[in-house]
């Protein structure tokens, strides 16, 4: 009796031991998602207040930013709470309910992200390479966002059955531990296995959709472009052919004014009309570049469980790279910020208002 209680302290320390070994290891990476977690809960929240409270007219272009700000604002609280609470109990995480939760949410809020980027691709399609189509209307948006919850929400419900809690050994020590993560169903794993092959198939189907999608619409904007540009240059020689016989002043000023309003015209397209689909276009690929290495280390660790006793540097970065989709959810807001400038404008609005604002209260 006393060996076998002696002996199991031992275990004991040693999982400890192991535990604190490897919530050491990952502690750059939980910092890292704390970081995460603050830009894009303050990022996300600034862009959504802006369109709840600052802007007042209706623009159908930007329909969806709103939207996926919630959405992205969702996901940078839900996924990295979720990874640091695992992290912080790599082996001995015991609350199978939190586990369950965590899991399913994450999957939900990055499955959603990731088929909205999908509707805005479809919208931005419409708008560009069938321009003569009619928009979609409000009640058609409002369909395809309740349509795409409806979605990914049966998309994610089995991840509640196939997370939980699961024994990891640790054959060097001699010691096992518990971690969140895929377990079997039933004592199969015939479930799970097919369960994680049809979100691999959804996340690849949609990457692929993404891509071609953007790619038509990318040739669109440079073919508009080019038939703007010979147009343009086709007037101004028209005009200065029928100007040939004028006065020299005379011609000069109006082939100068047509020039310049044609460059301006086609400035202001640009810069305006594209300015939002070339803003959508980086969204979707950051999390194309994002979420590629993602999906490639969830395969590997799917196929490889040993992964908690490889070298500290080999944990530190496949982890780093199991999260990089969560850069896509952060990183949201300052492209909108840099692209569409009426965000930014605001955004300039509010932070002069609270610096005037304190400026006023210390004097």
């Amino acid at each position: 009796m006393f060996d076998n209680g002696t002996a199991m302290l031992a275990r004991t320390a040693l999982l400890d031991q192991w535990n604190i070994d490897l919530r050491t290891t990952l502690m750059p990476i939980i910092i890292l998602l704390l970081i995460y977690l603050l830009i894009g809960t303050c990022g996300n929240t600034i862009v959504i207040y802006i369109y709840k409270f600052r802007f007042r007219e209706y623009n159908e272009d930007r329909y969806f930013i709103p939207v996926l700000a919630m959405v992205d604002l969702f996901a940078s609280v839900v996924c990295p709470t979720g990874e640091i609470i695992s992290y912080f109990n790599p082996v001995k995480y015991t609350n199978c309910v939190v586990c369950k939760f965590f899991q399913t949410m994450e999957h939900f809020a990055s499955g959603y992200s990731a088929i909205l980027l999908t509707v805005v691709a479809i919208n931005r399609y419409r708008a560009i390479c069938r321009p003569l189509k009619p928009r979609f209307t409000i009640r058609t948006r409002r369909a395809m966002l309740l349509g795409t919850f409806v979605f990914v929400a049966c998309l994610v419900i089995p991840s509640v059955v196939t997370n939980g809690i699961k024994m990891v050994d640790h054959t060097a020590l001699n010691v096992t531990g518990s971690r969140c993560t895929t377990i079997t169903v039933r004592g199969s794993s015939t479930f799970p296995l097919a369960y994680n092959i049809l979100l691999m198939t959804a996340c690849v189907s949609n990457l692929v959709v993404l891509c071609v999608l953007y790619t038509l619409v990318i040739r669109a904007l440079f073919q508009q472009a080019r038939n703007r540009t010979s147009q343009m240059l086709a007037s101004v020689t028209v005009i200065s052919s029928s100007s040939a016989c004028q006065r020299n002043e005379s011609r000069q000023n109006h082939r100068n004014s047509i020039t310049s309003s044609g460059q301006m015209s086609l400035d202001t397209l640009k810069l305006a009309a594209n300015r939002l689909t070339v803003m959508f276009c980086i969204v979707t690929s950051v999390y194309v570049i994002c979420f590629i290495p993602t999906l490639i280390v969830m395969v590997l660790i799917s196929l490889d469980n040993s992964w908690l006793t490889k070298s500290q540097s080999q944990i530190a970065g496949l982890r780093f790279v199991r999260n990089m989709f969560m850069i896509n959810n952060i990183v949201n807001p300052i492209i909108y910020g840099i692209f569409d400038k009426k965000i930014r404008d605001e955004i300039i609005k509010i932070v002069k208002g609270r610096i005037k604002c304190h400026f006023n209260q210390n004097t």
